[in-house]
């Protein structure tokens, strides 16, 4: 029953990780978008409260960068090796390319979101 039960917490751990990766993004995506509609608004009353629109997004980017780190290391710590030695090293190889890669894209991303919000 044990073995089952951490099945399920890894499977649910991975899907938090994907889940919150894909909300991480969208919330980029919105606060651009709010960022133009701001910048578009002819009252300063509008732009304005668009701008609080945009600290709350901003903090939802945070908070969602702080559930795909938490539940990237619990990634890390369930991992499981490849029986073939070969492929674990082609596999370990590609894993620390993507996340170089998407560490960068999640830096700029973050930064994009706190020069939006915060300028």
């Amino acid at each position: 029953m044990a073995g089952a039960r951490n099945k399920w917490l890894i499977i649910l751990n991975d899907f938090s990780h994907d889940l919150f990766s894909g909300f991480w993004m969208s919330c980029i995506l919105v606060l651009y978008v709010l960022d133009r509609k701001a910048d578009a608004a002819g009252g300063l009353l509008l732009a304005s409260e668009l701008r609080e629109v945009m600290a709350l997004f901003f903090w939802l980017v945070i908070s969602s960068l702080a559930v795909v780190l938490i539940t990237g290391i619990m990634r890390s710590i369930t991992y499981r090796r490849e029986r073939d030695e070969d492929t674990e090293q082609v596999k370990k190889k590609m894993l620390i390319i993507k996340h170089v890669f998407l560490g960068a894209v999640f830096s700029g991303g973050t930064w994009l979101a706190y020069s939006l919000t915060f300028r």
